[in-house]
């Protein structure tokens, strides 16, 4: 029977390591060195600092948008190299966002336009997505009950 191949042990990775692999990250993140630290998951409290800014509005994301769009928001997803790119979708990047305070002067079919963004991984964007309905359901509630008074 065959020996399974070990994965890259960076969390969220499920790249299959090389059969004389000693440190236990693939290729990509054993180059990044340093870096790893910069691309762990953000926690818990990151998230749902993001999901607050997103509900009050004062962040924009690529869920906003149509395919389409996405370069015409976010300018600088047109000068990212492969090597980015691909780092992108090893990471599993599902989510672009920026600040709007970040918006350039000008806007583009009534869109803002950011020439720096943001990323979240499907992991991080599953989060704040239930962070974000938690808090629309709560604000949702206290409105239904403010509404009807008793």
């Amino acid at each position: 029977m065959a020996k399974e191949k070990a994965i890259c042990k960076f969390e969220g990775c499920s790249q299959k390591l090389g059969h004389n692999n000693k440190s236990g990250y693939c290729q990509f993140h054993r180059k990044a060195g340093n870096r790893i630290e910069e691309m762990k998951i953000r926690s818990d409290d990151k998230l749902k600092e993001i999901a607050e800014d997103i509900f009050k509005e004062r962040i924009f994301t690529s869920l906003n948008l149509n395919a389409d769009q996405v370069g015409m928001c976010f300018v600088a997803v047109h000068f990212l190299d492969n090597k980015i790119r691909r780092s992108m979708k090893r990471r599993k990047v599902t989510v672009l966002f920026e600040y709007m305070d970040q918006a350039g002067p000008m806007s583009v079919n009534g869109l803002p336009c950011f020439f720096s963004f943001r990323t979240l991984t499907d992991v991080e964007a599953k989060k704040v997505q239930d962070y974000y309905l938690q808090m629309k359901n709560a604000v949702g509630q206290i409105s239904a009950v403010n509404s009807n008074p008793t």
